[in-house]
C-alpha cells in the first residue's frame, strides 16, 4: 500500500503499562478517518507515536512508502487544546505563520507569499478580523480554528487532529468539517480523534476503533456496528450505554 498510511506492530507502554498493543492497520489516501474508543483506549497515544512524540517499544508507521518519522514535512499535527500554553504572548497571525517555519530553510524572515497565505487561511477559518489578537483572548472555537489554520499552512498531505471538536459550538464544528472535506477532495488524508458517536457515520469514510489493541479498522459502514462497539465500550452497554443505543437504533432502522 505504497500511497497510504501503514502502521505495523506498534506497541507503546508507560511505566510498564500497555497504552497500545501490537497495532496493525492500513489507510488509503484521500479519506477522513475517525479514531474512536473509550477514555484511555490509546487514541491520542496513537497519533503521538505515529509522529515520534512518543517512542514506541516496537513497530512504526510508513506514509507513501517512507518512514513517517523521516517524512514529517508531509505531516501536520493539531494537538489537544489543553497541551497548548494559551498565555504565551503571540498573535493569531504569527501562530499561523509558524506553520511554514519548516520551509524557510536558510531564510531569516517569512516571505510576502507566506504572509498572504496566512491571511487567506485565516479568512477561510473566518478569523481574518482577529489576526492581530493575542491568542489568550480567543474563544474555545477560535482556538481550535487557529491551530487548524496553522496545520493548513504546512500544506501537508497527512493531517492528524486530536479532538478538534472538543468544546466547540456547532457552527465551528460545521465549518471545520467543511474545510476538511475540501482537503479530502484534494487528496489529503485526515485522521481525527473523536468522541461523539452521533456524528461518526456523517463525518468519516473509515474508522479505527481502539481499546489498547485494535478492535477494527475499515470503512465506516463495515465496522461501526454493535459487535465492535460492545468490545470497545463494554458488553451490553454497561460501560457505554450511548454507544449501544446508537448501534441498536441504526440496525433497527430508527436513525
Amino acid at each position: 500500500m505504497k500511497n497510504g498510511l501503514v502502521v505495523k506492530n506498534l506497541t507503546v507502554s508507560y511505566d510498564h503499562f500497555s497504552a497500545l498493543w501490537d497495532i496493525n492497520f492500513e489507510i488509503s489516501c484521500g479519506q477522513i478517518v475517525g479514531i474512536i474508543g473509550p477514555n484511555g483506549a490509546g487514541k491520542s497515544t496513537l497519533i503521538k507515536a505515529l509522529i515520534g512524540l512518543i517512542k514506541p517499544i516496537s513497530g512504526g508507521a510508513e506514509f507513501c512508502g517512507m518512514d513517517l518519522k523521516k517524512n514529517r514535512k508531509r505531516v501536520a499535527y493539531v494537538p489537544q487544546k489543553k497541551g497548548i500554553d494559551w498565555q504565551f504572548p503571540i498573535t493569531v497571525f504569527d501562530v499561523v505563520l509558524m506553520g511554514c517555519y519548516g520551509r524557510l530553510k536558510g531564510l531569516k524572515w517569512y516571505r510576502r507569499s507566506d504572509r498572504d497565505r496566512a491571511l487567506q487561511l485565516l479568512t477561510l477559518m473566518q478569523m481574518k478580523h482577529l489576526h492581530k489578537r493575542q491568542i489568550s483572548a480567543l474563544s474555545v472555537g477560535q482556538q481550535q480554528r487557529l491551530f487548524i489554520a496553522r496545520a493548513l499552512m504546512q500544506d501537508a498531505d497527512l493531517l492528524l487532529l486530536d479532538e478538534p471538536f472538543a468544546g466547540v459550538d456547532k457552527t465551528t464544528e460545521t465549518l471545520i468539517m467543511q474545510v476538511l472535506t475540501e482537503l479530502k477532495a484534494q487528496g489529503k488524508t485526515i485522521l481525527i480523534v473523536h468522541h461523539d458517536l452521533n456524528t461518526v457515520e456523517a463525518y468519516f469514510d473509515a474508522l479505527i476503533i481502539l481499546k489498547t489493541s485494535l478492535i477494527a479498522c475499515g470503512k465506516t459502514e463495515a465496522v461501526f456496528h454493535l459487535k465492535h462497539l460492545n468490545r470497545a465500550y463494554g458488553a451490553k452497554g454497561v460501560i457505554f450505554d450511548e454507544a449501544i443505543r446508537l448501534s441498536l437504533s441504526r440496525f433497527s432502522g430508527l436513525r
